[in-house]
């Protein structure tokens, strides 16, 4: 049928399509009215970036070098070094495993539901249902494999609960009031009056339907949109669509709420964990330098010595660029001591590497910045039970990264080591230039600088300590709040504009069906 056809069709039986558009239109117009509008809620934050702890840390006892080389060790304390992958974080908050601590806190995985008219009308209750159901937690987590769905016929005599699982009903009950106890083949259940509970309402029919917590988090997995703007932004946008806004909004607060929460759950252990390393490194710093004090002491009172820095005041002044330089090396050697036993310790294989070493190789300060980066990377993956191909092969790299780091330490270490036997074979040099000082004074220069060795790494773990106490109790929120969750004015749906698309289509579609059919009844079939 060619076209000038249809149109001499449609001319001919104008006023069907005229009825059918205006039948249309009306059932859109009631549709628009009386549909609940759903409405686009969004929000946007921004990552914080945790900025490394200051270096301008003062350490007494010792030489200014020393003290340099210990306190530009004095790094991230357990944060993480260089910017956060944006997507990953993003995936992260979208993530089931992630929703899942958010479905467990709201209670997502039970849906209220008030019905009416012969089940024609359902609304959503939200937070504000008359009767809430509660149960054990492991029902929820491990003993529920299918929805089960509660049908609550509400009067004020008594009322009637019928349970429901794969479309079979498994349970009727009868109860006089609420809070009711019921049994189910998967446990009790609890059924209690809230503060919504009103008997002026009554009599009244709900829906209560129930998932375990992995089947929820899946469902709104799929509602909760999670995004960034671009790959070098720090800014996530999260969305998400739904008739009920104020239940909506708390489910957004709720995602950033625990985001920030498991943050300072993962600080707050990587500080625990380094905080009990630092005490245990201080215990034996403090008996070596208890045992340098006491042998100092010892030395005096054997050789009667009252004013011995007096006496090798020359000396100091001398070689005091070379004391200088053998401290700086036997402290990086102590110190290094200190990163090796720290990676090498298997506790510590998960942990964050909280120092970083002063020296011209930016090896090992490369190797610690990425190492931190793939492990934080790695933890926050497994936490979040993400299964995708971002987590293959992390723990393989990781190892390879520990081992290399393990093997820049050790040739740090060895190229100290040569460099302090060097500075000592100089040292020996300037010594045998200034013979006249006496043994004893020799003697009590090697234990002082001992002593000064321990203090400067004695002093470097306080202050360790003391900062990582400030910034584990001074740590803002890891995300910053850009837009609260807030509803656009704009309702998501029903679209005036959809359903003008749906009635001119139907509008034109149903009259010629009904010409199509027409025609086939007529004798030998065709149009009218």
């Amino acid at each position: 049928m060619e076209t000038k056809d249809i149109i001499r069709l449609a001319l001919k039986n104008w006023a069907l399509f005229v009825l059918s558009f205006f039948i249309c239109g009306i059932i859109g117009l009631i549709y628009y009215k009386t549909a609940t509008p759903w409405y686009d809620v969004t929000a946007t934050v921004s990552l914080r970036h945790n900025e490394a702890l200051s270096g301008g840390i003062s350490i007494g006892g010792g030489s200014s070098s020393a003290a340099s080389s210990a306190s530009s060790m004095l790094g991230v304390l357990g944060m993480r070094t260089g910017s956060e992958n944006i997507e990953d974080e993003a995936l992260k908050m979208g993530s089931e495993g992630f929703l899942k601590n958010v479905v467990k806190t709201l209670g997502l995985h039970t849906d209220y539901t008030k019905v009416e008219w012969l089940g024609l009308s359902k609304t959503p209750l939200y937070d504000y249902s008359p009767i809430v159901l509660g149960g054990m937690n492991e029902i929820f987590t491990d003993t529920l494999t299918y929805r089960l769905k509660f049908k609550l016929d509400l009067k004020k005599d008594k009322s009637t609960i019928k349970v429901i699982a794969r479309k079979k009903t498994i349970g009727e009950y009868t109860v006089a009031g609420f809070p009711a106890t019921i049994s189910t083949p998967y446990g009790p259940f609890t059924l209690s009056q809230s503060a919504f509970y009103d008997p002026r309402q009554l009599p009244m029919k709900l829906v209560i339907t129930v998932d375990n917590n992995d089947v929820a988090a899946q469902n709104y997995q799929k509602k909760v949109e999670t995004d960034f703007k671009k790959k070098t932004s720090d800014f996530i946008t999260l969305d998400m669509t739904s008739p009920n806004v104020p239940w909506t909004k708390k489910i957004m607060n709720a995602v950033i709420d625990h985001y920030n929460q498991e943050w300072d759950a993962d600080k707050a252990l990587v500080a625990d964990k380094t905080t009990v390393f630092i005490d245990q490194r201080l215990a034996l710093v403090s008996e070596q330098l208890e045992a340098a004090d006491s042998e100092i002491q010892q030395f005096k009172d054997k050789n009667s010595l009252t004013d011995i820095e007096g006496d090798v005041k020359y000396y100091f002044t001398v070689s005091g660029e070379m004391q200088a330089k053998l401290i700086e090396a036997k402290t990086q050697l102590e110190m290094a001591d200190i990163l090796l036993n720290f990676v090498k310790e298997p506790t510590n294989k998960y942990i964050l590497i909280p120092f970083n070493m002063n020296t011209n190789d930016m090896s090992i300060n490369n190797g610690i910045a990425h190492y931190n980066g793939t492990l934080m990377r790695r933890n926050e993956l497994h936490n979040s039970n993400m299964q995708s191909g971002l987590t293959q092969g992390i723990d393989e790299q990781l190892e390879v990264q520990r081992k290399n780091l393990l093997q820049s330490i050790n040739n740090m270490k060895d190229g100290v080591s040569i460099s302090l036997s060097n500075l000592r074979k100089k040292e020996s040099e300037i010594n045998t230039k200034i013979g006249n000082i006496p043994t004893v004074e020799k003697k009590y220069i090697h234990l002082k600088r001992e002593q000064e060795v321990q203090e400067t790494v004695y002093i470097f773990l306080l202050e360790m300590r003391e900062k990582m106490g400030v910034q584990n109790t001074s740590l803002l929120p890891k995300l910053k709040i850009i837009d609260a969750p807030y509803a656009k004015i704009k309702q998501a749906s029903p679209s005036l504009k959809k359903i003008a698309i749906l009635i001119f289509f139907f509008g034109m579609a149903l009259p010629f069906a009904w010409l199509y059919v027409q025609g086939l009844r007529r004798k030998g079939g065709g149009w009218i």
